[in-house]
């Protein structure tokens, strides 16, 4: 690893990982305003991440009911999937591509 790759990720604690649930929550529901109320506000479509859970379980033939797709969107997705995929995926690239910036400039992208 380099030096600016090591120096991009924070130690892994309780501190971390406290902050990766505070950002999925946030995240989710940014989405879901988003999804559920602006977008059809505006006139586009209403998107439901959580029907594409519920379809995704029904193909790989797990339980896919209402209760097992809200817990698919926003536990394992909204609490995990997007706050890992900020910190391991897009910050990296963004701070590789881009450079140092504020926090909130590549949050809003």
């Amino acid at each position: 690893m380099t030096d600016t790759t090591t120096r991009s990720l924070p130690k892994m604690n309780a501190y971390t990982l406290g902050l990766f649930f505070v950002a999925g929550f946030f995240v989710t529901n940014a989405f879901d305003l988003w999804g559920q109320v602006i977008s059809p506000g505006l006139g586009f479509a209403n998107l439901s991440p959580h029907g594409l859970a519920k379809s995704l379980l029904g193909t790989l033939g797990l339980p896919n009911s209402n209760f097992a797709a809200y817990f698919v969107h926003f536990y394992l997705v909204g609490l995990i999937g997007y706050p890992i995929s900020w910190m391991f995926i897009f910050a990296p690239l963004w701070q590789r591509v881009i450079g140092e910036t504020h926090w909130l400039i590549p949050s809003a992208i």
